[in-house]
């Protein structure tokens, strides 16, 4: 779910770079789950810009159950897509 909410947050012409989470909690048959992503820092490299994530699955008791990160590739403003394959920058922050 949170790949797919970033996939269709990005498209059509950024990518998803990075991901990482956890599996904390169980999610049960019949639950509703919550992907939620807010942003948490910005980086402009050469070429595109960087978003960077705090990610995860809300229950339905509002329960983290996959807290997580991740980045993601996009085109500036009028700008030229952001490349396939999509080659990393060197210029990014550790952070990313």
């Amino acid at each position: 779910f949170i790949v797919q909410l970033l996939k269709d947050w990005c498209a059509p012409h950024g990518w998803l770079w990075k991901i990482k989470f956890q599996f904390r909690a169980m999610n049960q048959v019949n639950e509703t789950l919550k992907a939620w992503a807010k942003v948490t820092e910005t980086h402009k490299t050469d070429d595109y810009g960087l978003v960077g994530f705090e990610i995860g699955l809300l229950n339905d008791n509002e329960k983290e159950s996959t807290p997580g990160t991740a980045t993601v590739a996009l085109p500036f403003k009028d700008g030229k897509p952001v490349p396939y394959p999509f080659i990393p920058p060197k210029e990014a922050p550790p952070s990313y």
